[in-house]
């Protein structure tokens, strides 16, 4: 008769089974049955009913040995490390040097590092001295050389043999794998260029679950990949604080993901995300998130929680407004929100006093809201192109402090009068409007620098266009300016690029 673990488990419970003959009985079918969820499954109900005595030390030492299973070995080895840690030195070593599966010699190393004692020690240290990576060796050549590393304790010693086999597997897989080492710990890790190989289109699709294991790691670079999904213990890169998973095919965040505590700077852009899960706003120490080019049509009410955030990119979503959650962001700098549905600016934007820079290009937004911008007095750069706009409102003069206006691709004829308070632009585009004359407000600009005027209706350049001193570049092409005026000459005379 076959046995089934969940009815020896239920028996048991039931008082139906002795504690011995349940053991029994789920050590016959870990020892024989041909199904690995079965024999799995029996291990966590022996681990239930409880791990004790020299007969199962044995059995879990025969399993980690001689099991043809990779994942019965490494439950094995888990199980001993947590139930057996005195006698698990002679056993591990042994597994260690015999065992292939590169998981099964992680958690292994691992267990190594729980036994504090000397003769543990001593052989970390010299399974050190030993490794064959020229890279690797260097990066602890002076621990070893000035005697520090007997400063580190076991379990650092462990991490250190951990991160050797973690960059040499990979360095054996991917050509152009990027990596920086600092006393033993890989601290970057960059698989960007792994598939720039003409003769192999070498790309990822998941990430390593064992990179879990870098717990220095602090800068992880996946861009130009094709990953699908971000394993859960992401979690443990405790140290991480930049991650860049750009163009890659990721449709959810784990609500692991918001536990990497040290993370400064993280690119999303170009996936397929749709949505962020609550869990998203623990994420406390970010201070830069590129979120464009995915499918978010909005964002979780946690996201405010993000106090320390100063550059936000959500370029090319589906945002048909910006949403409230973005105005609890104190800090923020840089909000990047163009290429959406947006058709108005809300009263909430006022809220955001220390914003600098405000990309709102590739909208349909609604000029009759465009006033409310003028109480966003910081304002150095502002993107308001292809958004169809016909008329600036006479608030824009109150921005005072824009250096960089791009308002390119619209519909303006004209520019409003207040427009020439903006004594600090240095930076104008107003190209493909409908302007047939330049706006006189332009030449009492006196910081200017580079003005694109092309693709509108320009026939004639005026004298007064030497008022700007500061005026590095001018571009009129596609206008109905045919050839180079002799003051189109002068301005080049003076070392100004004119392009016609």
């Amino acid at each position: 008769m076959l046995l089934d673990p969940k009815i020896t488990w239920q028996q048991y419970q039931e008082k139906r089974l002795d504690k011995y003959s349940a053991i029994l009985q789920l050590i016959t079918i870990i020892q024989n049955s041909s199904d690995i969820e079965s024999r799995i499954e029996s291990i966590y109900f022996l681990e239930s009913i409880g791990i004790e005595g020299h007969v199962l030390f044995d059995f879990f030492e025969n399993l980690m040995i001689s099991d043809s299973n990779e994942i019965i070995r490494r439950l094995a080895i888990k199980k001993i490390g947590r139930y057996y840690l005195g006698k698990a030195f002679e056993p591990m070593c042994w597994s260690y040097k015999h065992e292939s599966s590169m998981e099964c010699i992680l958690a292994i190393i691992k267990i190594l590092g729980n036994i504090n004692n000397h003769i543990t020690r001593e052989y970390l240290i010299n399974e050190l001295n030993n490794v064959k990576l020229l890279d690797f060796r260097q990066g602890i050549a002076s621990l070893i050389q000035e005697n520090k590393i007997l400063n580190y304790s076991n379990q650092e010693l462990a991490l250190m043999l951990i991160n050797y086999y973690i960059i040499k597997f990979l360095n054996d897989k991917f050509d152009r794998l990027r990596y920086k080492i600092k006393n033993g710990y890989i601290k970057e890790l960059d698989f960007s260029c792994i598939g720039h190989n003409i003769f192999n289109w070498n790309t990822i699709t998941k990430i390593p679950h064992y990179i879990g294991f870098l717990s220095k790691l602090q800068k992880l670079d996946l861009k130009v990949n094709k990953v699908r999904k971000i394993p859960t213990n992401i979690a443990n890169l405790v140290s991480l604080k930049q991650m860049d998973l750009s163009n890659n095919q990721i449709q959810i965040i784990p609500d692991s993901f918001s536990q990497m505590e040290s993370l400064l700077h993280l690119n999303l852009r170009h996936n397929s995300l749709s949505s962020l899960p609550e869990s998203f706003g623990s994420l406390r120490t970010l201070k830069s998130l590129d979120l464009s080019h995915n499918k978010l049509i909005s964002l979780p009410k946690s996201f405010k929680n993000l106090k320390d955030l100063e550059n936000l990119k959500l370029y090319g979503n589906k945002f048909d407004e910006i949403p409230n959650e973005i105005a609890e962001l104190s800090r923020l700098i840089y909000l990047e929100i163009g290429l959406n549905a947006i058709k108005s600016i809300e009263k909430n934007l006022l809220r955001m006093k220390s914003l600098e820079r405000l990309g709102l290009g590739g909208n349909n937004l609604d000029v009759d809201t465009l006033y409310l911008l003028e109480d966003l007095r910081n304002l150095k750069q502002i993107e308001l192109y292809d958004n169809n706009i016909e008329i600036l409102p006479n608030s824009i003069g109150e921005l005072t402090q824009v250096r960089d206006l791009s308002i390119h691709n619209n519909q303006l004829q004209d520019l409003p009068e207040t427009f020439s308070q903006l004594k600090l632009l240095e930076h104008l585009d107003i190209s493909w409007n409908n302007l047939e004359v330049i706006p006189r407000e332009i030449f009492d600009m006196c910081s200017i620098k580079t003005i694109n005027l092309s693709g509108n209706k320009i026939k004639t350049i005026p004298k007064s266009i030497k008022n700007l001193k500061n005026l590095k570049e001018i571009d009129i092409s596609f206008n109905k300016i045919r050839t180079k005026s002799k003051l189109l000459f002068s301005l080049e005379k003076k070392g100004i690029v004119v392009k016609i």
